[in-house]
């Protein structure tokens, strides 16, 4: 950890006591007071005391159907999302105000488990071992993925409407674009060509229960903390 991110990781947990958090209104003052000091003397914002950043390891560049839902859940938990290439290893970065970047990543982990696991149980399926060329077996591969990750992208929308919030987003990426010069990830048009393969995307997707993931995992419930 650098000398700017000690310093910055000081002031978050200055500003995190509170009268809420359960300090007297003397010790929430003084500790005010103090991260403004800090602040002053390091000649730091708001912005970068309360927006941060995680990544986690992909080995996609951004460009495949999987690669979609990662902008979604950016946008679901008012984070940036961008891919950075270090040293050969890719990452996909979310940057926000905390617990978003945290709770982006553990989504992230979990839905592309969660694709992995129905593709594999989809390449076992008679209709992808039926197919006669591997271009065939690639269509209907990508077709599957398609409709399961659009599916996926349907249910995280919904989980979390009543959490995202356009400003806080903006902020995100305002912050991101300051810091660095960042390779987007967008959402691309698809097609597909086999409508049996894309309707057993979906139900597939009916089967991965993200609500269980967000409600029992390891990372933080909810953004805004509301039950």
């Amino acid at each position: 950890m650098t000398d700017t991110n000690k310093i910055t990781e000081r002031i978050r947990k200055l500003m995190e006591m509170t009268v809420g958090n359960g300090c007297s209104e003397a010790e929430a003052l003084s500790a005010a007071q103090k991260a403004a000091a800090l602040m002053r003397e390091y000649n730091l914002t708001i912005d970068t005391v309360e927006i941060s950043e995680k990544r986690t390891s992909s080995k996609t560049r951004g460009y495949g159907v999987i690669d979609d839902l990662w902008p979604v859940i950016a946008k679901c938990t008012n984070t940036s999302c961008i891919i950075e290439t270090v040293g050969g290893l890719i990452w996909v970065k979310y940057i926000g105000k905390a617990p978003g970047p945290e709770i982006a990543c553990y989504l992230r982990e979990v839905c592309e488990r969660a694709v992995k696991r129905e593709v594999k149980i989809f390449h076992k399926s008679e209709r992808y071992r039926r197919a006669r060329s591997r271009r065939s077996r690639r269509r209907l591969s990508h077709d599957f993925t398609l409709a399961l990750c659009f599916s996926l992208a349907q249910k995280l929308k919904i989980l979390f409407s009543d959490q995202m919030c356009s400003e806080e987003r903006e902020r995100a990426i305002k912050v991101s674009e300051e810091r660095l010069k960042p390779k987007k990830l967008k959402s691309r048009e698809r097609s597909y060509s086999s409508e049996i393969a894309f309707q057993e995307g979906v139900s597939a997707a009916d089967d991965i229960n993200l609500a269980h993931a967000v409600n029992n995992g390891q990372a933080p419930r909810l953004i805004g903390g509301n039950a």
